[in-house]
């Protein structure tokens, strides 16, 4: 375990600390730079704050380079972690219920086990509630809303499918190195150099790859960290390059993507139980792919792959169910 006992002045010579973890990251994965430790540390220090968005921690490689050795590593550093070990969409959604901060290690490289509708919920705060009805084993049910927003840490061989989702991450990409000197060590909660940290305030701006880096960004700022702040600086100028040649995801992709959110989501309004304002599927789509649809192109859009859009109580309205 770290010693602390030895006061510590603030900020520049504060860097002490977190270097002591990323010497552990690096330890047991030499396949990972100096930054790509440090933004690991930094994300683990952004668990222990209030932060929204809360960006996604993904580390992708091949077989063979030590992903599984770095997040536990990472594990013991988080706030409040837990592994989820589901292996079916509805386990998984109950796990992540009133989760801090969620770890998935895909082994298998098996997707089905980390559903990503699911880990866009946890990104942000607002749309991330999800509702369901819960049985009581004598044919009752009652409406249960779930709590899916929070940290998440996922290894894998693989980046998502989801472009959006993509966008929401962090990545790390250790490359291989043939016979390392590599071992997993225990270092503790960061929680008492989160104790020791003034208070952290998250600057504001626009953009998802603003968003993705700026938690970590107000980390590195209270250290007066400028190496990383450079590094992260560059990395986000890239971000927004790629995003920006981007806007690629397609409306209509985004369109069906935004009505599953829709259907889970206790924040669409329902009309006759099983209908919903196409209204809401247009801000869900505008708001979570950075379209700009309008509702004549949503509604054409559901109607063009078979859901039933109509117009109920005087709005256009798309009819929930399963589609023909």
């Amino acid at each position: 375990m770290v010693n602390h006992s030895t006061h510590v002045p603030h900020n520049q010579a504060n860097l002490e600390l977190p270097r002591q973890y990323e010497h552990a990251l690096r330890l047991a994965n030499p396949g990972i730079g100096l930054m790509e430790a440090r933004t690991m540390v930094y994300w683990a220090l952004s668990t222990y704050y209030p932060f929204d968005p809360k960006p996604i921690l993904l580390v992708y490689s091949s077989f063979g380079c030590g992903k599984t050795d770095l997040l536990t590593t990472l594990f013991p550093m988080v706030k409040s972690g837990r592994w989820i070990e589901g292996n079916s969409y509805a386990v998984i959604r109950d796990e992540l219920h009133d989760c801090t901060t969620a770890f998935f290690d895909e082994r298998d490289d098996d997707r089905d086990t980390v559903p990503e509708s699911l880990l866009r919920k946890r990104f942000k705060q607002a749309n991330s509630q999800v509702s369901i009805n819960k049985g009581d084993g004598v044919g009752a049910f009652t409406r249960r809303e779930l709590k899916i927003n929070g940290w998440t840490a996922v290894a894998g061989r693989k980046p998502f499918s989801d472009v959006a989702l993509m966008s929401r991450c962090l990545i790390i990409t250790p490359q291989f190195v043939e016979n390392p000197d590599a071992r997993v060590t225990d270092v503790g909660s960061l929680q008492e150099v989160f104790d020791r940290l003034a208070n952290v305030e998250q600057p504001m701006d626009a953009g998802r790859a603003v968003q993705v880096w700026r938690p970590l960004l107000a980390i590195a700022h209270s250290f007066s960290d400028e190496e990383w702040t450079d590094y992260a600086h560059n990395n986000l100028t890239s971000d927004r390059a790629e995003q920006d040649l981007g806007r690629q995801y397609e409306p209509e992709r985004a369109v069906l993507s935004a009505m599953e959110i829709c259907r889970n989501s206790s924040n669409a309004t329902r009309l006759h139980e099983h209908w919903i304002k196409v209204s809401d599927v247009k801000r869900t789509a505008n708001a979570e792919y950075e379209m700009n649809l309008k509702p004549q192109q949503v509604g054409a859009i559901l109607h063009r792959n078979g859901y039933e859009v109509s117009t109920i109580d005087g709005y256009p309205a798309v009819n929930i169910e399963e589609r023909g």
